[in-house]
């Protein structure tokens, strides 16, 4: 067996909590949990309060009289929605300043191997899968008794295949995704409306699904109720029983062993060096993300090897992009300016390397071309806020 690599660690933070997922002592996510977010993924029986035709889109509210932005395109097409209509809905963004959280009546519960849906209830296998296993599980989900409610089963599924304990743990999954699902779907119609019907797992529980568990080798936090909530997390999953530490320290506290404050700092940073001497420069706008590729100390390199230097600095860059990217979890447009290069055969290898080093991401990432200026056009999937919108909600007087 290797080596375990990777470590979470869940430590405190201003208001909130910040979890940390380390790969040989690197950061590879960064979640901020606080009181702005805590909202994404609830699922709550809502009331229509007003509808705005030109837009498509209608405000409902829930709980404690808090207003959602519900687009109507969510809607399947024979449904018409009227003001004091009471119906599902599962938020999918959370507020951010005057902006209202988002939502949608497209409903979901994920678990590792699973996500039970409504009212789609439709069944199928993850695409990124290969052909046998597509086969293997298919076959397994028609065994499945469920009917009620859709199903997917993911990519993690994969893992089952060959080991008849995670097999098991995967149909048991599924049947209890689908009960909740159901469950909460017969509650709706005896509860008020503004009633929460379903809070998803913490977002440090959700992370953890991501992960392969034979290269984690701990989960370590300070903080009493997280260790909790993780133990009664890991009886659903026994690969984590062994792994879950409590950390308890009066002379040194989590955050300072592991150095998160400066971990912050630097996930944050405009400018980030390679180790070939060039360097990084992200800048974030509402519209897209400008990623700059400079070759910094390298450009004082003797012209006649220039040109393979910065074919170096280009697939270093590309490397490092990839892993700053998921680990500030930038989303929407992104456009890359390497350093220009000499062949056509030299962008297309680049491309390829930046699209290889993309495929860990379970955040749906796609390397789009490069343009006749030179610039990679990359998109990826918005499914949460960025980590500087993390701290700028969570964490007081935070200027990055």
């Amino acid at each position: 067996m290797s080596e375990k690599k990777r470590k979470m660690i869940i430590t405190g933070l201003y208001r909130g909590i910040i979890a940390v997922m380390l790969e040989h002592d690197r950061p590879v996510t960064i979640d901020i949990i606080g009181e702005t977010n805590l909202l994404t993924g609830n699922i709550y029986l809502a009331k229509v309060q007003n509808i705005i035709t030109n837009i498509s889109a209608a405000f409902v509210e829930i709980d404690q009289g808090r207003k959602c932005f519900l687009p109507l395109d969510h809607l399947k097409p024979e449904q018409v929605l009227r003001c004091g209509d009471e119906i599902l809905i599962q938020i999918t963004k959370d507020s951010i300043g005057e902006k209202a959280p988002e939502c949608t009546c497209r409903l979901s519960i994920s678990g590792r191997y699973c996500v039970a849906s409504y009212p789609d209830i439709r069944k199928g296998v993850s695409s990124k899968l290969g052909k046998e296993e597509k086969s293997k599980l298919k076959n397994l989900l028609e065994t499945l008794p469920i009917q009620k409610t859709g199903l997917i089963i993911r990519t993690n599924a994969a893992e089952c295949l060959q080991n008849p304990v995670l097999l098991e743990a995967l149909k048991q999954e599924a049947q209890s995704l689908s009960e909740t699902m159901e469950q909460m779907i017969t509650k709706a119609a005896y509860m008020p409306a503004g009633t929460r019907l379903y809070s998803p797992s913490p977002a440090y529980c959700k992370r953890l699904m991501q992960v392969d568990f034979d290269d984690l080798q701990d989960i370590i936090t300070d903080i009493s109720s997280v260790h909790e909530e993780l133990l009664r997390f890991a009886q659903q999953i026994p690969a984590l029983n062994n792994k879950i530490r409590f950390y308890q320290d009066p002379m040194l506290s989590l955050g300072k062993l592991y150095r998160i404050d400066s971990l912050i700092q630097d996930a944050t940073s405009r400018k980030v060096w390679l180790k070939s001497g060039g360097y990084l420069i992200f800048d974030q706008t509402e519209a897209l993300t400008v990623i700059d590729v400079n070759s910094g100390k390298s450009s004082k390199q003797k012209s006649v090897h220039k040109s393979k230097v910065y074919e170096q600095i280009n697939h270093e860059a590309a490397l490092e992009i990839a892993q700053q990217i998921r680990l500030r979890n930038i989303s929407g447009i992104i456009l890359i300016d390497f350093i220009n290069m000499e062949t056509k055969e030299q962008d297309l290898k680049l491309l390829d390397i930046l699209s290889d080093s993309i495929k860990s991401d379970p955040v749906q990432t796609d390397v789009i071309d490069m343009t006749v200026l030179g610039l990679v056009e990359m998109t990826r999937k918005k499914t949460e806020n960025d980590l500087v919108t993390q701290l700028k909600m969570n964490v007081p007087n935070t200027t990055t």
